[in-house]
C-alpha cells in the first residue's frame, strides 16, 4: 500500500508525453518569441528596473506589494514601471514588421 501512495503521490496516474512533441512551436510563433525576448532585452538597456518589475509581475506572478518589498520601491513605483513596460514592449513587438 505504501508504494501505491508514492506512486500517485509522484505522479503515477500522469500522462506522458514526450518532450520533444511538446516543445513543438511554429516558424510564426517562435519569431513572436524570439521578438518579444529581443524587445525584453532592449528594455534592460533602456530601464533596467522597468524590466524587472516586468518580469517580477509576468513571468514570477508577483503582486505590486510583492514587487514592493523585493525591490524596497514605492508601490506607485511599480505601477508606474509596470505600465510603461508593457507600453514598451507592446509598441516594440506591434511596431515589427516579421509580426
Amino acid at each position: 500500500m505504501p508504494g501505491a501512495i508514492l506512486r500517485h503521490k509522484r505522479g503515477g496516474g500522469a500522462v506522458h508525453v514526450d518532450v520533444e512533441s511538446a516543445t513543438l512551436l511554429t516558424d510564426a510563433q517562435m519569431e513572436r518569441v524570439v521578438l518579444i525576448d529581443q524587445a525584453l532585452r532592449s528594455l534592460e538597456e533602456h530601464d533596467s528596473r522597468k524590466a524587472i518589475v516586468f518580469q517580477m509581475r509576468f513571468f514570477g506572478g508577483f503582486s505590486v506589494n510583492e514587487v514592493v518589498e523585493s525591490l524596497d520601491i514605492s508601490d506607485n513605483t511599480v505601477i508606474r514601471d509596470w505600465s510603461l513596460a508593457c507600453a514598451f514592449l507592446r509598441e516594440r513587438v506591434a511596431g515589427s514588421p516579421s509580426v
